[in-house]
């Protein structure tokens, strides 16, 4: 039979203020080679994560994913 042994620490520490993380958006060429790719695609398919919703880019997806014609597949 397994036996665990829980330890419990007190220690003193400071904790820092939230700071505020933002992502860049990607560089123009870059979203351009982006474009570039998937307006060849023969069979595009669209993996959307969080990003989609926490940005605000849901509308912005869909039209994507109408002009392409590609289906969308989301992250949980």
């Amino acid at each position: 039979m397994l036996h665990l042994l829980a330890i419990a620490h007190e220690a003193d520490i400071d904790l820092l203020e939230p700071g505020s993380y933002g992502r860049e958006g990607a560089p123009k060429a870059q979203v351009e080679e982006a474009a570039r790719i998937l307006a060849a695609s023969k069979t595009p398919l669209i993996w959307a994560g969080g990003g989609v919703l926490s940005s605000g880019a849901t509308d912005a997806l869909t039209h994507l994913a109408e002009h392409l014609q590609a289906p969308v597949m989301v992250t949980p």
